[in-house]
């Protein structure tokens, strides 16, 4: 399975909430702290409260921003990216 099959999903040992469109996160594991400003990245976690493959995320960014799909392919894989690395993400089998 490729990359654009795989579909990606929130980690459930994040607790999250949204402030002001700003999304604040904590693990439950060691306590850290992480946010996401206003934007595409909190869209994308809100997106990610159900598992979606980067094409989804990309059609469903599209209707809300005015960007190329080759960009947002890009951005949305570097975002995945930083978010499996923090381990706020997670990826299906």
């Amino acid at each position: 399975m490729t990359i654009e099959n795989k579909r990606f999903f929130r980690n459930q040992d994040i607790l999250a909430t949204t402030m002001d469109g700003e999304v604040v996160m904590m693990s439950v594991d060691d306590g850290t702290y992480f946010s996401l400003s206003s934007g595409v990245g909190a869209l994308v976690w809100e997106l990610l409260e159900t598992p979606k493959s980067i094409g989804e995320l990309v059609a469903a960014i599209q209707q809300d921003f005015e960007v190329t799909t080759k960009e947002c392919e890009s951005d949305v894989r570097d975002l995945l990216k930083s978010l499996q690395k923090q381990k706020l993400v997670e990826q299906e089998a």
